[in-house]
């Protein structure tokens, strides 16, 4: 009897940690939130996320893609989820969020994003919070990001790219008119171009919003809520300034 209790402990101790999900996020970095360094993921989304799944007994598979494929991945319910999703109507073909109504939950959020455009320090471009004047030339994205649903909904052309420092020699050659970026993206580019003489960004956001950590359709959806409810837990923790003092995440 003493036997069978102990094999029993040890495989409920070992099923409690065997519990593992995949997720993807894209190639190019995201500061603070996601960053290479010394070939290894960091930041305040991949430590988050990690402290997160370790508070519900899962461990977390990750897989760095371009950001397309990462949510083709996702489609086919090749890879459980994602983080730092912004929420857009087109993309629940491709991901659950987390809803109530049928509209976006917003207490589940990650975290707030930031993305500001930069321009040439003699661009007559500029951006008022509404609208894009003097516009010449086009504007810079990431390939498949949010910023580009935004482009296309104020009906501004734009030229997508997976490489974000091509965008800013582009911009630099006066082959694109801005680049919209989050701050410490861009800054960082420029800091490593060294043209931050050359280059400024207009201190109005150009996009500000929720983003989310996203399940494929066919994960089981007591997974999504587990991973939801520990985040809304983790946002009022002192784990989560601790990170966000860290990270500079303001």
């Amino acid at each position: 009897m003493k036997l069978i209790l102990i094999i029993l402990t040890f495989f409920c101790l070992n099923t409690s940690y065997s519990k593992e999900i995949s997720l993807c996020h894209g190639l190019e970095e995201y500061p603070p939130f996601i960053y290479s360094e010394k070939s290894k993921d960091k930041g305040l989304s991949i430590e988050s996320i990690e402290y997160i799944s370790s508070q519900i007994g899962f461990t977390i598979k990750w897989f760095r893609l371009p950001w397309k494929r990462c949510m083709s991945e996702i489609q086919k319910n090749n890879i459980d989820g994602s983080i730092n999703v912004i929420y857009f109507k087109e993309r629940e073909k491709f991901f659950r969020y987390p809803s109530k109504n049928n509209l976006i939950d917003k207490k589940y959020n990650l975290f707030h994003i930031n993305y500001f455009l930069f321009t040439s320090l003699k661009s007559k471009l500029s951006w008022d919070g509404h609208k894009l004047n003097n516009q010449k030339y086009q504007i810079g994205s990431s390939l498949g990001y949010a910023t580009t649903n935004l482009l296309k909904k104020l009906k501004v052309p734009y030229y997508e790219s997976f490489d974000s420092d091509k965008l800013f020699s582009l911009l630099l050659h006066k082959k694109l008119d801005g680049v919209v970026t989050l701050k410490r993206k861009g800054e960082n580019i420029l800091h490593k171009l060294n043209v931050s003489d050359e280059i400024v960004r207009n201190p109005i956001p150009f996009f500000s919003n929720l983003d989310y950590m996203v399940f494929s359709h066919k994960t089981d959806p007591k997974v999504s809520k587990k991973f939801w409810n520990e985040i809304q837990l983790f946002k009022k923790s002192k784990k989560f300034k601790d990170l966000a003092k860290k990270y500079d995440y303001k």
